[in-house]
């Protein structure tokens, strides 16, 4: 693929991060953590978006390429092929690009907009070509193109880098702007262990671990992904080994659970708690899911004491401790110092 594609390596690299994706209805939660490069005294960026803008204007008879609006927390920017640097922002709330949509920076960073000019040509000849070199599978036409690049940078040598930002596909400015005043979701860890984000409308909780361990009363023991949803008194949960090197898995859910259905290469047990065991040896990188009831059963205990065992008639004893069906009837229940009355009557 690199010889057909001339591409070659250009740098023997220990750059190390730890990234997570986490795809909800209408937003892309992207978050890093653990960004390491200090053996090395280069920059290191997290690329937002590197896209080629499709909007064209002409005035005064010259055209412009790449005229698409971009905002950066409202401000438009100028309108040129290219931008003759970078534009560097510290800590913006939200920038929208025209025909993409939105991008929130919850945790902001040091983030730079940019705009770069290409032309093409058919002539045959790539050599100061850079739109043709980089559009191997298509054939050389002639054309110019306006690309737009968003990137975070973590400075020089980065140690112990974190990024957060969520990409909202098709929302208009205002919506964007919208969005940021009240997000739908919330980063909660990002660390070297784990990354968590909480999706409050869909009552979501996603959660990456990066090794075995514990979080909002869930146990893992490897490290795997995964999805929980607290909605009307179901609990759901999905597990998956991305890696497909682990053989099994066991999660730990800190509280009762009546399992409903999972699938079959989940086992559930557990009393006070729900133990949840996972077999990936079959089925490496599938989400295994299970559903299970939050709501506890209630039993209604009655102990007949010796004393009251019996009801005394004028003809006979009866044992109502032997009947085997009970229905409410006469007043509704009552509760005194703790203790709720059931006005019961045996029916057989």
């Amino acid at each position: 693929f690199a010889e057909r594609n001339k591409m070659k390596q250009v740098l023997v690299s220990d750059l190390s991060a730890k990234k997570s994706y986490f795809l909800f209805d209408d937003e892309i939660v992207c978050v890093g953590s653990d960004i390491d490069f200090s053996t090395r005294n280069n920059g290191v960026n997290t690329y937002v978006d590197n896209r080629e803008l499709r909007e064209t204007s002409v005035s005064g008879g010259k055209t412009l390429y790449g005229t698409d609006d971009i905002l950066v927390d409202g401000t438009l920017l100028e309108k040129t092929n290219s931008f003759t640097a970078p534009k560097g922002y510290t800590d913006p709330t939200w920038i929208h690009a025209e025909n993409f949509g939105g991008y929130y920076f919850p945790t902001g960073g040091q983030v730079y907009v940019n705009k770069t000019f290409r032309q093409s040509s058919n002539d045959g000849d790539n050599t100061n070509d850079d739109y043709n070199q980089i559009n191997l599978t298509h054939s050389p036409t002639n054309g110019s193109h306006s690309f737009y690049e968003l990137w975070i940078s973590h400075g020089q040598a980065p140690q112990n880098g974190t990024y957060s930002y969520v990409m909202l596909p098709e929302k208009t400015p205002e919506e964007t702007k919208a969005y940021t005043v009240n997000p739908d979701v919330k980063v909660l860890a990002s660390t070297e262990d784990i990354h968590v984000v909480r999706e409050e409308t869909l009552g979501i909780t996603a959660m990456v671990f990066w090794k075995a361990g514990s979080y909002g009363g869930i146990t893992v023991d490897q490290p795997m992904i995964l999805m929980v949803q607290e909605s009307n008194g179901v609990y759901s949960l999905s597990v998956s080994d991305p890696t497909q090197k682990l053989k099994s898995g066991t999660v730990t859910i800190q509280k009762p659970l009546n399992v409903t259905r999972c699938d079959s290469e989940l086992t559930v047990t557990g009393d006070n708690k729900t133990v949840v065991k996972a077999d990936f040896s079959k089925t490496p990188g599938k989400s295994l899911s299970a559903t299970f009831s939050m709501g506890t059963e209630e039993t209604v205990l009655f102990d007949f004491a010796e004393g009251r065992k019996y009801n005394s008639t004028v003809y006979s004893f009866t044992d109502y401790s032997l009947a085997k069906n009970w229905t409410v009837s006469g007043s509704a229940p009552t509760i005194s110092k703790g203790t709720m009355a059931l006005p019961l009557s045996s029916t057989g």
